[in-house]
């Protein structure tokens, strides 16, 4: 420190030092002791255990000195202050901001160099043998009656056509002949995952053909589920995005948690029709651990919707397409894109 720069008055405990290279301190002095570090632009003070704090100044690039995290995650804290609170300094995590890291979302619309292998792409007119179906009240297998490539899912009181060739690369399923049951006598699309890891990313694209008046086909729902034990998603231990139909609301956009068959509910958005399809087509799940974040997006752009903690072990992605409500036709008829998985280390 130059002689001409003001010290400020030690106290009886305290010694003020000049410059010291970062770990050249004297042991002798006592706690409160407070050095210049300039080498860092910082203030360091002695604490009562014999170590040194560091303290930031306002000299120009103080943020430098700090250690920079090549990839941060959702769960990283962002220093801020608060407008709202007179400028009062607080924390916020990065998930909060709804951003999405760019090596997960950047690509997820194209079809990847190196498939994963829990990838669907819905090419052809052939149904991939690792597309199932299931009953929901019975949690039953039901084997597809194969056409050409026209297959008839049918259950006890819900029926659901599937079909790869009536729109080239997608799958198209259509709820009919609900007979007067309900929904939990619903059909499920799913696929049986490899084995998952701590972090991961599902997604799907996926859009509808109906008539506002007759889109009453239940929830459309994208999920991860665990194994019920006999080799099909369990309904009780999942997270959903899911998407429903009420002439009172038009379309709601829900995000639900589901653990041990309680059903949380992480977050609700009423969409008119119109911005609905202007803006959502695709939906994203993404596991952290025992955290999952829900998104919805459309054209490039992606909207967290919330996140919840959940402790089940992926096994499956699944698809409800809705039920025949009131046997009212023509039915929604719900088509997916593809089903894409990211296993980055960069996830939102």
């Amino acid at each position: 420190m130059a002689a001409s720069t003001p010290r400020p008055k030690a106290s009886s405990t305290q010694v003020v030092l000049p410059y010291c290279a970062p770990g050249s301190e004297p042991t002798s002095v006592p706690a409160g002791s407070i050095i210049w570090d300039e080498t860092n632009n910082r203030i360091r003070v002695k604490k009562a255990d014999g170590t040194w704090s560091s303290y930031l100044t306002r000299e120009a690039s103080d943020f430098s000195s700090f250690t920079q995290k090549a990839t941060p995650t959702p769960a990283d804290s962002i220093l801020i202050e608060d407008a709202a609170d007179g400028g009062a300094k607080k924390r916020i995590v990065i998930s909060a901001l709804g951003l999405a890291s760019v090596s997960s979302w950047s690509d997820v619309h194209a079809p990847p160099a190196t498939a994963h292998v829990d990838d669907e792409e819905f090419n052809g007119t052939t149904l991939s043998s690792t597309i199932k179906f299931f009953r929901q009240d019975t949690a039953a297998l039901v084997t597809p009656t194969a056409g050409v490539d026209l297959w008839t899912v049918v259950g006890t009181n819900a029926t659901v056509r599937a079909q790869q060739g009536f729109r080239t690369g997608w799958l198209s399923m259509q709820p009919f002949d609900f007979n007067g049951g309900s929904v939990a006598s619903a059909i499920h699309m799913f696929k049986a995952l490899s084995t998952p890891t701590t972090n991961m990313m599902m997604a799907v694209r996926m859009t509808r053909s109906a008539k506002q008046t007759v889109f009453r086909d239940g929830n459309t729902t994208f999920y991860l589920a665990a194994d019920n034990g006999a080799g099909v998603p369990d309904i009780n231990n999942r997270v959903v995005v899911a998407l429903s139909f009420n002439p009172a609301t038009n379309l709601t956009l829900t995000a639900l948690s589901v653990a041990a068959g309680v059903v949380t509910t992480v977050a609700t958005r009423n969409l008119a029709n119109a911005y609905y399809s202007g803006q959502y087509d695709s939906y994203a799940l993404v596991k952290r651990g025992t955290t999952y974040h829900f998104y919805a997006g459309g054209a490039g752009d992606w909207e967290w919707l919330g996140s919840a903690a959940n402790a089940l072990t992926v096994a499956h992605v699944g698809f409800q397409p809705g039920v025949d409500v009131g046997g009212v036709a023509p039915h929604t008829v719900h088509h997916i894109d593809y089903i894409r998985r990211r296993d980055d280390g960069n996830l939102p």
